[in-house]
């Protein structure tokens, strides 16, 4: 189920908007972003702006991890991180039939928005975890399909890496996982 939903996730989640977007409300986040989540077309946009990669890779590491790394090794993997995503995200999301989704708030700073979505005979349950951002702007920082968290799951493949090897094998594997998506 984990392996299904990861290949999901790489597989289906194209470019959100471009650079200077920046929704700066939960409505405009659904009005903005959504759609362009679902587009049919594909744009050349940067997912970067409407993913928080930052809280997304502090997420992902654990809390041992990360009081070991340095700051640059943080940000070498962070932007590994991001290339990897950007990089199998480019492609599928768009074959999702357009589904509605609703969102919940947390808090003032946080909110989900989820429902299910279809592909051909495939029906799946997907949920974003919203946050507000430093800057002000509503990112997401965490990707759900079917009940398996994008971040939670890469958490436990990266400690199990980790705790086998080290960081630096970490982010070796990522690297040549890059070049294998690249090729």
């Amino acid at each position: 189920m984990i392996r299904i939903s990861i290949l999901l996730l790489v597989y289906i989640f194209p470019s959100l908007c471009t650079a200077e977007t920046c929704a700066k409300s939960p409505q405009e986040f659904k009005r903005e972003v959504l759609p362009i989540l679902f587009s049919s077309k594909e744009k050349p946009v940067s997912l970067a702006a409407s993913m928080d990669f930052d809280t997304i890779s502090r997420r992902a590491l654990s809390k041992k991890t990360m009081t070991t790394i340095s700051e640059e090794n943080f940000n070498e993997f962070k932007n590994t991180l991001e290339t990897l995503l950007m990089a199998g995200f480019l492609k599928k999301l768009s074959t999702f039939e357009k589904p509605s989704l609703e969102y919940s708030f947390v808090n003032v700073n946080h909110f989900n928005i989820g429902g299910e979505v279809s592909s051909g005979n495939s029906l799946s349950e997907l949920s974003l975890e919203v946050h507000k951002g430093q800057e002000g702007c509503w990112k997401i920082v965490d990707i759900v399909i079917d009940e398996v968290s994008m971040v939670d799951n890469y958490r436990e493949q990266f400690q199990s890496i980790i705790s086998k090897h080290d960081f630096v094998t970490l982010l070796t594997k990522m690297k040549t996982k890059l070049k294998t998506l690249r090729s």
